[in-house]
């Protein structure tokens, strides 16, 4: 799979520019986005993000430009129908660190950051968040959601621990009961 998706927005004058988005350029954006919201400036400031996030269908995170030739607006969103357990600050935090340096390792060793496109466009980055807290595992994966009107949502996906064999293999060897 290539590590570039083209992007068509709509110009002005009806014509359709083909933009060229280099994927790990935008991943590692995004993971800037993130830490800089919700890490970088303490507690405090990520608590009340954290709150405005869960309340909210999506929240605004700045703008990208694009070759110097498009704006794109940046919104940031939460998933967690799949989470597990108690949900909160500490665990969010522990979740979003984890999958940020997965990501940040894989960009850094110019690695392949393995990800999956949809056929709406969305771009599932699989290099997850994994915590496991009162022996219930979550994991946490970002997903670039391209909007109309040259809106780009950075989804914070709380994915189904069970689909990963390792995992349900590890909760089934501290749970007594599963044996």
């Amino acid at each position: 799979m290539t590590e570039e998706a083209t992007q068509q927005p709509q110009a002005a004058s009806g014509e359709k520019p083909n933009i060229t988005l280099n994927i790990p350029e935008v991943v590692n954006l995004a993971c800037n986005v993130l830490h800089g919201g919700f890490i970088a400036k303490g507690d405090e400031h990520g608590k009340k993000l954290f709150k405005q996030l869960k309340e909210q269908d999506s929240m605004p995170a700045g703008t990208m430009t694009v070759a110097e030739k498009l704006s794109i607006q940046l919104s940031v969103a939460l998933d967690r129908k799949e989470f597990r357990g108690q949900f909160g600050f500490p665990v969010f935090k522990a979740t979003l660190q984890a999958m940020l340096q997965n990501i940040g390792k894989t960009i850094n060793a110019r690695q392949d950051l393995n990800f999956l496109t949809s056929e709406t466009g969305n771009i599932l980055i699989h290099k997850p968040g994994v915590i496991e807290k009162d022996g219930e595992f979550n994991v946490l994966v970002l997903v670039l959601m391209p909007k109309p009107k040259n809106e780009m949502q950075l989804c914070l996906t709380y994915l189904d621990p069970d689909q990963y064999e390792t995992l349900r293999n590890a909760k089934e060897s501290k749970d007594p009961s599963s044996k």
